[in-house]
């Protein structure tokens, strides 16, 4: 996934470092720093995230499902917040063979 991805999903999703750190589990800093091209993720399970909670805040800022108001009570930021990431979570578990 391209920095550029990120950056848009950044700048258009509505929402905070901290905020986004929730969704791909990771510190706010590191957010700071993939903003800021100092680092993305390589390898690893941190890239495969990355590359699949992208493409669907992407997606979702093309369909206008984001960004996020500005103008929501805490509570329902957080609500929104949790539904988001609980969403994105699951579009990254491998599929279990039964």
């Amino acid at each position: 996934m391209s920095h550029e991805a990120f950056k848009r999903v950044f700048d258009k999703s509505g929402l905070t470092k901290a905020e986004l750190g929730y969704i791909y589990q990771v510190s706010r800093q590191t957010i700071y720093d993939w903003v800021k091209a100092e680092s993305t993720p390589k390898q690893g399970g941190l890239a495969a995230r990355f590359d699949v909670y992208t493409k669907a805040l992407d997606a979702a800022i093309s369909k206008r499902a984001l960004p996020m108001p500005n103008n929501l009570t805490k509570e329902v930021r957080r609500q929104r917040l949790l539904t988001i990431a609980t969403q994105l979570h699951g579009l990254a578990k491998p599929t279990q063979l039964r």
